[in-house]
């Protein structure tokens, strides 16, 4: 009796230190969008499609834009990614970290899905920078040093590490399987 009492408050005690970031609804990957419902969606919001990160529980809109003034706007709206060619040439999305993102800056992944209303294309992490900077014109190790272009067939995501005004971000970049 003592024993299953202690595993109990223990199992308790631990649950309540765990951030709930960590937990990933077990349902999750029977409620991922398909094909056909993403070209609803599509068709009603005007997004490119949803980028789906099952690992981490991210499932979110994806809206391209070329101005570069409705990239925050953008960002700012819930289940609302920014999508959009920076000017090193990379293919970027981003979202904020206490929106869809938010597990992008705590965990890694390895596996991700662009859904549009035609295809289901699929990416695998290739390169996570922890400690990356938001330099404005692009995006930079933490010595400075632009991580360049990373290709045709890549995607870069990245989100603030904290509350974004040092322009600390991570950064993970995606090549297309």
């Amino acid at each position: 009796m003592k024993k299953s009492i202690i595993i109990s408050i223990s199992a308790a005690v631990l649950l309540t230190l765990v951030p709930s970031f960590l937990f990933i609804p077990s349902a999750y990957a029977d409620n991922r969008p398909d094909v056909e419902s993403v070209a609803r969606e599509i068709g009603e919001r005007n997004n490119y499609g949803r980028l789906v990160i099952n690992e981490l529980g991210i499932d979110v809109a994806v809206f391209s834009s070329e101005d570069s003034s409705e990239f925050q706007q953008i960002s700012d709206a819930e289940d609302s990614a920014c999508m959009f060619d920076w000017t090193d040439g990379n293919q970027i999305v981003t979202d904020h970290n206490y929106q869809e993102f938010g597990a992008l800056a705590n965990r890694e992944a390895e596996a991700m899905e662009l859904i549009t209303g035609e295809e289901v294309q699929n990416f695998r992490c290739i390169e996570r920078i922890e400690d990356g900077r938001n330099l404005g014109k692009y995006l930079a190790y933490e010595n400075g040093e632009a991580i360049g272009n990373k290709g045709e067939n890549t995607m870069v995501l990245y989100t603030c590490k904290n509350d974004g005004s040092d322009g600390a971000v991570v950064i993970t970049v995606w090549e297309r399987c």
